[in-house]
């Protein structure tokens, strides 16, 4: 059909509405729209507008009622706009239902977190509820039906189940590399240089051994809250499970677990000046052989220089010549064999010892 200028029809929406508002920029009529159009329902009957050209913002979500009719040619130029998706909110229900909406008992609610990014653990610690997430950690106190909002920190997790714990105690690993413990104090753990590298760890913890496995498929490690110490692990653990009392490990695959192998920190033993070490004696309980390698280094900026992998005698003794200002000790059990190590005690001289290097 073809267009009659002499029907065409200019609203001024910024003129005075029925209600004297001046420049609402509303266009209101008493319509129904049914169908798809933009993400509105739509429906019409015939009535054909001609030729339409809307200029404007459109306005989605809203409901209009009426009689169907027919747009005939629509124009729209407006912007849209997309919400993203609420990745950061939580929200809380009754006791029991799985329904969250807000009605009049007024225990149901909502709120956001004040870190971008999305949630990846909601778990119980003592009496409060923390939250893991890509942007942070935050803990929840309950306060009547609301809850009060304590972020810990803003670095993020590691992945989405880098997370571990009980309701006493929880162990995560940040973007950062750092594992994390949580009680009722925040307590970074550290060792950075070996969770960084990792890719999407998986962090798995054995409240009846407190032990937790962090692995990534590739490399993995034993964290042991009791002796808070590291070491190797099986790389393919995915969770624990628990049967007749016995907790098992549950992995992708066929475990395998590394020979036992520990080193230490960096000692100078509490003085600068120059040192020779002449023998260590290591004593605990193990079934199999002992094998320790002693390396020293002359300076700060110097190299380690190492003794090479040596057995050590039948009373733990070994007999070695050091000489350096830092040391660092390490064994390991060529034999897969249970290994308790009790302690490294270190035999040598301090050079040119002065009160005042202490």
């Amino acid at each position: 059909m073809a267009r009659n200028p002499d029907y065409d029809m200019t609203f001024d929406c910024n003129a005075y509405d029925a209600f004297g508002v001046y420049g609402g920029g509303w266009l209101r009529t008493a319509v129904s729209i049914e169908g798809t159009f933009l993400g509105i329902g739509v429906i019409a009957e015939a009535m054909d507008l001609g030729d339409v050209l809307i200029e404007g913002r459109v306005i989605f979500s809203q409901v209009l009622s009426g009689s169907p009719i027919d747009l005939g040619n629509v124009y729209i130029e407006a912007e849209i706009v997309i919400s993203p998706p609420v990745t950061n909110w939580i929200r809380w229900g009754e006791i029991g239902e799985f329904d969250f909406a807000i009605d009049r008992k007024n225990v149901a609610g909502e709120m956001p977190l004040d870190w971008p990014g999305s949630i990846y653990h909601i778990m119980k610690l003592d009496s409060s509820v923390m939250v893991y997430g890509s942007g942070g950690v935050t803990q929840l106190v309950p306060h009547n039906n609301f809850y009060g909002m304590k972020t810990l920190s803003r670095v993020g997790v590691k992945g989405q189940w880098a997370v571990g714990g009980d309701e006493n105690m929880h162990l995560f690993v940040d973007k950062k590399g750092c594992l994390i413990m949580l009680t009722d104090k925040y307590i970074p753990l550290g060792y950075e240089e070996f969770f960084l590298p990792m890719t999407s760890p998986v962090l798995s913890y054995d409240p009846s051994e407190k032990m937790a496995y962090i692995c990534d498929g590739t490399t993995g490690y034993v964290y042991s809250v009791e002796e808070q110490s590291l070491g190797s692990g099986p790389a393919n653990v995915t969770g624990i499970g628990f049967a007749n009392g016995y907790s098992y490990l549950i992995a992708s695959g066929d475990m395998e677990i590394p020979l036992f192998e520990i080193t230490s920190d960096t000692w100078d033993f509490e003085t600068r000046g120059n040192k020779t070490i002449h023998e260590i004696e290591v004593g605990g309980d193990t079934e199999g052989r002992l094998e320790a390698l002693v390396e020293f280094s002359k300076g700060l900026k110097q190299e380690f220089i190492g003794t090479g992998w040596r057995s050590l005698g039948p009373h733990g003794l070994l007999s070695v010549h050091c000489f350096g200002k830092d040391f660092r000790f390490s064994l390991r059990c060529p034999d897969p064999m249970s290994v308790k190590i009790d302690y490294i005690r270190v035999k040598g001289v301090i050079h040119n010892f002065s009160p005042i290097d202490v």
